[in-house]
């Protein structure tokens, strides 16, 4: 096989890696035991870069997973979610050994895998559109979702204006993925068109936290094109973010803090959790949702917020509605506050980001988006913590001043 034919088997394998990454981390759940199954065909798919592992880089790794394991079982914590978050800890270390001794490669992957993803959901805005007759209801893991064709989903709420998912299980992780693509777009240099589509597909998931990151995303794009010559372009972009997403933010805020419970149970989620942190700063809690019903000062804490008399108190709703949506304070939940710390550290310090500016922007766009949403204890989040500790300081970065990627990368 020639080098050429090699390099691209091995991109076409990491995309597929990624694609598998990605469903586990907020794809839809099509039958239980999906996001396990994906995780062990990233492991697989990595074996062949087993010669690759540095002793010390692997003693930090297996470190890690010692210190999560007594912290779960101190607390007396699930078995099944510690096995879980053990198993994203070694798919996030077997797809980070690929690429040692060329990290830059791994954000041009996303980049193209992002975009398959990305392109799907802005499809599906004109499908919805003109096949709107054929939706049908699709019931799944207990979200009420719609389809045409089984390839297209969609959520639409209670004021019956549809919401596009893409192949994600809400449109509040489908917004933080686009972000993300619109994120690596920027840093590319791509044009303005280029970037107004994916914002449309921001738009369409009609998220708040959505405009939060698109207002980030606006921010880092002004800031990387400091030049006059380029500001009139960051004037316009931000000015038609806001022309398209304020009737719709509004609308949003308005419904969450009025008629929509999910707005209300979001501001309890992060009460609870805070409180939680507060009384165990050191090592946390178990995180798991069917642990934390029969925790007595999670119960308390629930009642302070919502009344002794509300129906909607884990033990008398028989789960805890929406489930725990602060994933920035469920990891530290999970590891403790210090520990928690460091783990943050461990993302920002990844040598998969070219620069600490960059780093610090897509950090941010990763807590922002973590306020409503729990993705850290995925393998999304977790690939760029355990990369730091498996490149080590061996792998210097090295970037050079051109687009990470173009689009013709990786096409045949």
């Amino acid at each position: 096989m020639s080098k050429t034919s090699d390099f691209l088997h091995s991109r076409y394998l990491q995309i597929f890696s990624l694609s598998c990454i990605l469903i586990e981390t907020c794809g839809i759940r099509f039958f239980q035991g999906l996001g396990s199954l994906l995780l062990c065909l990233v492991i697989v798919f990595n074996l062949r870069y087993v010669k690759k592992i540095r002793i010390y880089g692997l003693l930090l790794f297996a470190g890690l997973i010692i210190i999560f394991s007594i912290l779960q079982y101190s607390k007396n914590g699930s078995v099944e979610s510690t096995l879980n978050t053990v198993l994203i800890m070694v798919a996030s270390y077997m797809f980070s050994l690929s690429y040692i001794g060329q990290p830059q490669q791994m954000l041009i992957d996303l980049y193209v895998t992002l975009r398959l993803f990305i392109i799907h959901a802005f499809i599906s805005i004109f499908v919805f559109i003109i096949l709107h007759p054929l939706i049908r209801p699709f019931l799944l893991n207990g979200m009420p979702y719609v389809t045409i064709y089984y390839l297209f989903y969609y959520f639409i709420p209670n004021d019956g204006f549809p919401r596009i998912t893409g192949l994600f299980w809400e449109p509040g992780t489908l917004q933080f993925l686009a972000n993300v693509f619109l994120f690596i777009s920027i840093y590319n240099g791509k044009k303005l068109k280029h970037l107004m589509w994916i914002v449309v597909v921001v738009v369409f998931t009609i998220s708040s936290t959505g405009f939060v990151l698109l207002m980030i995303n606006a921010l880092f794009f002004m800031n990387i094109n400091r030049k006059m010559a380029r500001m009139n372009y960051s004037i316009v972009f931000i000015s038609i973010i806001v022309m398209f997403f304020m009737p719709v933010l509004s609308n949003a805020i308005y419904s969450k803090l009025t008629t929509n419970l999910s707005g209300l149970i979001r501001f309890s989620n992060t009460y609870v959790e805070f409180k939680l942190l507060m009384l165990h700063p050191l090592v946390g809690v178990d995180f798991n949702v069917h642990s934390l019903i029969d925790n007595i000062e999670f119960n308390n804490i629930e009642e302070a917020f919502w009344g002794a008399n509300s129906p909607f108190l884990p033990y008398k709703y028989g789960s805890i509605p929406g489930g725990l949506t602060n994933g920035f304070l469920g990891l530290l939940l999970n590891w403790g506050l210090f520990i928690g710390i460091y783990i943050y550290y461990l993302f920002y310090k990844s040598k998969f980001f070219p620069s600490s500016k960059y780093a610090s922007y897509f950090l941010l766009l990763v807590i922002v988006a973590n306020m409503s949403e729990g993705l850290t204890d995925t393998a999304f989040f977790y690939i760029f913590v355990i990369s730091t500790l498996v490149f080590g300081k061996r792998n210097i970065k090295i970037y050079n001043k051109k687009p990470l990627v173009d689009d013709n990368y990786c096409v045949k």
